[in-house]
């Protein structure tokens, strides 16, 4: 599994970094196990996925690239998406 991790450093701008870790992909097995994904899919995956990295909620997106490829955001409370089973929330997760 490959995920680019892009960081907000300033509202607005991100820094991009390739990482590959396990608590990358940690996270994004627990997001989808949880059904924190989209309804689209590409390839068999997911487009969406959302999850937790430490206190921070990230969204990954599914990319033009090999199946299984994300790219990944930190998200502001106000880029949250609607959440009616409430998956979502921070004292849930893993």
């Amino acid at each position: 599994l490959t995920v680019h991790l892009c960081l907000h450093t300033v509202p607005g701008n991100r820094e991009c970094a390739r990482i590959s870790s396990a608590d990358i992909d940690s996270a994004l097995a627990e997001g989808i196990r949880r059904g924190c994904v989209s309804a689209l899919t590409e390839q068999g995956f997911p487009k969406y996925v959302w999850g937790w990295l430490g206190d921070d909620l990230y969204e990954a997106r599914h990319i033009n690239g090999p199946a299984g490829t994300y790219k990944g955001y930190r998200i502001e409370e106000s880029e949250r998406p609607l959440d009616r089973y409430g998956r979502l929330n921070r004292e849930d997760s893993a």
